[in-house]
């Protein structure tokens, strides 16, 4: 009956809304890895004074936009982790999305020196 479609429907809702925040653990996990194992790296030698690594403009940029995205995106799996912990069938969550938005323009000076990143 309908009963049994909207349980259908709200499950389903569920289940992306998990696989969501399931995906934002991995790439959050991933940020995590290339912030602490080359970011932080780099930026250490290049702030040592018995260092001469004198990383290009656009390699510094890069590595301090991963930084932010990774501070960025860990909210962003917090927020959506907490409105899982206490989901209803009609919890909101494009609001997140929402709330988030606008700061995702870090991702423009990121994207724009990558590619001059791999090249270098």
């Amino acid at each position: 009956g309908a009963g049994d479609f909207k349980g259908t429907k709200a499950n389903r809702r569920f289940l992306v809304a998990c696989e969501i925040r399931n995906t934002e653990v991995s790439y959050v996990a991933g940020l995590k890895q290339l912030v602490w194992f080359v970011c932080n790296r780099l930026m250490y030698l290049e702030a040592t004074s018995s260092s001469n690594l004198n990383l290009p403009p656009h390699l510094h940029v890069f590595l301090v936009s991963a930084r932010q995205i990774l501070k960025l995106n860990s909210r962003l799996l917090t927020t959506l982790s907490q409105r899982l912990d206490k989901w209803y069938h009609q919890q909101p969550l494009g609001d997140v999305f929402s709330q988030f938005g606008p700061l995702f323009k870090v991702y423009r000076e990121y994207a724009s020196n990558y590619a001059q990143v791999l090249r270098t």
